[in-house]
């Protein structure tokens, strides 16, 4: 026993040094970005959150679009941060944003004046290998997770009662993703930055596209680009389909 349990040890220090290597001189390098990005991102998708009466009021919820009501951004943090080694590469994003307004709606024929709050995480981790690098094109297969959680506040003036008791409704999502990011040169200088992603698990389906244009020098990269975050929810979530849309202008220091 002792015999085989040494042979399959043996075996799979053979097969390291041939994936890794031994020798320091043959193994790849490191490298790495962080980015800072600010995203101005619109809410659209499609489903209502019932908003139900105060207790023994008797009424009928009431239906409350988020796309008819918000439409300014209070607070927002984001970044990202990747790692590469030879060929391998782990690559996150995280988004934090923060949303209210208070706008007069038509509900069931009529006009009610609605108050709703937005606050939502998005975190992203992928693992990845670079297919293709050259002086004018890079492309990196990724997979990994996509954790996105959302919560609204909603107060909803009703007839006949002073002030509506806040309601909160929550949906967190978790899916495995997969895609393609990279990169095409255009110079030295300029390069058109590109990502698409799609994945399912506690959603239907979720997707990502980003592209865009990009300028970098030994100081960073500065780039703009238009992304577009979606999900289509089952049946027993909050919303039917809801995304994010907009551009993002972002800092990448390299290291």
């Amino acid at each position: 026993m002792n015999i085989t349990y040494e042979k399959s040890l043996s075996r799979l220090v053979i097969a390291a040094v041939l994936l890794f290597g031994t020798n320091s001189a043959d193994a790849g390098e490191w490298s790495g970005s962080a980015s800072l990005y600010f995203w101005l991102p619109s809410i659209d998708g499609s489903g209502n959150l019932n908003v139900p009466p105060n207790d023994g009021s008797g009424e009928e919820p009431l239906p409350v679009d988020p796309s008819q009501v918000l439409d300014s951004l209070d607070l927002a943090l984001m970044g990202s941060f990747e790692v590469r080694y030879d060929k391998y590469l782990f690559f996150t994003d995280i988004a934090y944003l923060d949303m209210s307004n208070t706008k007069s709606v038509n509900i069931l024929n009529t006009s009610r004046e609605v108050e709703l709050g937005f606050e939502g995480w998005q975190s992203s981790y992928y693992g990845g290998y670079a297919v293709a690098s050259s002086d004018e094109l890079t492309v990196d297969i990724i997979a990994g997770l996509r954790y996105f959680s959302m919560e609204f506040e909603v107060e909803v003036d009703r007839d006949n009662i002073v002030k509506q008791r806040t309601r909160t409704f929550y949906e967190g999502l978790l899916d495995g993703i997969i895609g393609l990011k990279g990169q095409y040169n255009i110079t030295e200088q300029w390069f058109i930055p590109y990502h698409a992603d799609f994945g399912i698990g506690n959603s239907d389906l979720t997707y990502q596209l980003i592209g865009g244009v990009g300028y970098g020098g030994a100081w960073g990269d500065v780039e703009l680009t238009y992304r577009h975050l979606a999900w289509h929810l089952r049946d027993d979530s909050i919303l039917n389909t809801f995304s994010l849309s907009g551009f993002s202008i972002a800092y990448s220091y390299h290291f």
